[in-house]
């Protein structure tokens, strides 16, 4: 399928979390409700238009055109909408924006070019205490979401045939190395388009709660607690 295609006709695609799991999940959040979140690829808004009505404001990237475009289309339950299309991280490239109270990576860090850069400029948009949250699709696979464009994808060294296995790998060789600590994690079905044969996919997804990690603090797989 052709995502600016279908987001140019306003088809919803995916779905993670209703706005009452964001909410569970998210309980004790810096400034509690309110703040200003950061969603890095946010597609066509589907992912994160129910956790929006949390935040005050929310700066949303992406890439193409016609996602961008539906970006600023999509009903945020109220909350101000900042839409920049970019694939680099930096306050320049973010409105003048130097940190953010919450980062999102949904569904992004497995299709970008580099996990471990985006990490980066995610940890330094951060304040201490500063939360990302990450949802990827395990078993890992990576796919460059945009083959055609600068330099080939960087391959991570995410690993493990089932789910416990693979999050483990997440945190100890990905997340934590990047400076985060987990503090939550979830296991949640991913819908999102299909292919030909099936309109529909469904898929696993680990949903992780990180918190900022002083320098040398961050802990792996042990230190993440179940949240329902």
């Amino acid at each position: 399928y052709d995502a600016g295609v279908l987001a140019f006709h306003a088809f919803p695609r995916n779905y993670l979390l209703s706005p009452d799991h964001w909410k569970a999940l998210l309980q004790g959040m810096p400034l509690g409700c309110g703040g200003v979140a950061l969603d890095v690829g946010a597609g066509d808004g589907s992912l994160c238009s129910p956790y929006a009505p949390l935040f005050d404001t929310v700066a949303v990237t992406e890439l193409t055109s016609p996602l961008c475009w539906r970006l600023k289309a999509t009903h945020m339950g109220g909350c101000k909408l900042e839409t920049y299309a970019t694939a680099e991280l930096t306050p320049r490239h973010l409105g003048g924006r130097s940190h953010f109270d919450v980062a999102f990576c949904l569904n992004v860090l497995d299709r970008c070019k580099d996990p471990s850069r985006m990490l980066a400029q995610m940890h330094a948009l951060l304040p201490p205490g500063g939360w990302l949250v990450v949802a990827v699709v395990l078993p890992p696979l990576q796919s460059d979401a945009a083959t055609t464009v600068g330099s080939s994808q960087r391959r991570w060294r995410v690993t493990g045939s089932d789910f416990e296995t693979a999050a483990a790998s997440l945190i100890d060789n990905l997340l934590a190395p990047a400076g985060f600590a987990p503090t939550r994690l979830v296991r949640a079905p991913y819908f999102c388009a299909g292919d030909r044969y099936s309109p529909v996919a469904v898929l696993d997804a680990a949903v992780l709660v990180l918190e900022k990690a002083e320098d040398g603090n961050a802990h792996g797989g042990a230190a993440v607690r179940a949240a329902v």
